[in-house]
């Protein structure tokens, strides 16, 4: 993020470069392309009047470049906090950064890479926006996807439940839980993985907090008992923040996530896998 300006044309040509894995570079040779192709970024991105191209010309090397999915990308996540996570299983990968167009509100831009019958795709956009409208996208202020949890279905359907943190305002702040799969080639959302207290069958469960919340918390989940720790929405008042400590319980059945009570039943039940 040193440079003043940044160079179209050779940010173009490094696209060229590094637009497929079986191209005739060598394993280093690559590395040093992206290293470079890095860099331009940044000097992009540092600016204001170059920000919206340097962005979107980021979007489609993530798209275009399926090589992208193996890269670290060690500059942008020490120069711009830009985020990056992945299944377990290898097949999903998420990238989000803020654009810093929002002041207070948190604007992320998103990218979903995904492993489909062997080959790798590209999503531009967050969960959110899966199967929403061009026109919904366009107004989405997306979100940083902080974990994937990774669940097999008795069906066999692998099911990726997305934790994401979302800032409207420095007072509006949340945390979700997004459920989606990979079938036929594309992601898709699904939209009966979790079931709330009052038996609404849905695709996410959300947490809103009206007040500041750190870009890194997350749900906790209890890997031994397959348990999502949700806690209630709240106002920051001493009695919500109380309540903010006893938390909705999800239980994972082995196709879905149903809720079955709080954290004072789970004690009580003493409940066992």
């Amino acid at each position: 993020m040193r440079s003043k300006n940044i160079t179209l044309v050779s940010f173009l040509l490094l696209f060229t470069i590094t637009t497929s894995c079986n191209s005739n570079l060598t394993e280093e040779e690559r590395l040093a392309e992206y290293a470079k192709h890095e860099v331009e970024f940044l000097k992009g991105f540092k600016h204001w009047e170059t920000r919206k191209v340097a962005i979107e010309k980021f979007k489609n090397w993530l798209v275009e470049d399926t090589c992208t999915f193996y890269y670290d990308f060690p500059y942008l996540k020490d120069s711009m906090n830009i985020s990056i996570v992945n299944s377990i299983d290898g097949n999903v990968r998420i990238y989000s950064w803020d654009d810093y167009s929002g002041g207070t509100m948190l604007c992320c831009e998103n990218v979903i890479q995904y492993r489909s019958d062997g080959k790798l795709k590209a999503f531009k956009g967050a969960v959110c926006d899966i199967e929403a409208t061009q026109k919904e996208k366009e107004h989405s202020s997306g979100c940083k996807t902080n974990k994937i949890h990774t669940f097999q279905r008795n069906d066999s359907t692998i099911v990726y439940v997305a934790d994401s943190y979302h800032r409207a305002s420095s007072m509006y702040t949340s945390i979700e839980l997004s459920a989606f799969c990979i079938t036929n080639g594309k992601l898709n959302i699904v939209e009966d993985m979790f079931v709330s207290p009052h038996g609404k069958i849905t695709s996410e469960v959300t947490t809103i907090y009206f007040y500041s919340m750190d870009e890194d918390e997350t749900f906790f989940y209890d890997k031994e008992f397959q348990i999502f720790h949700v806690p209630q929405s709240t106002e920051e008042t001493d009695e919500s923040i109380k309540a903010r400590d006893l938390n909705y319980l999800y239980r994972f059945n082995g196709y879905q996530f149903v809720y079955f009570g709080n954290d004072e039943d789970f004690i009580g039940k003493r409940i066992i896998k």
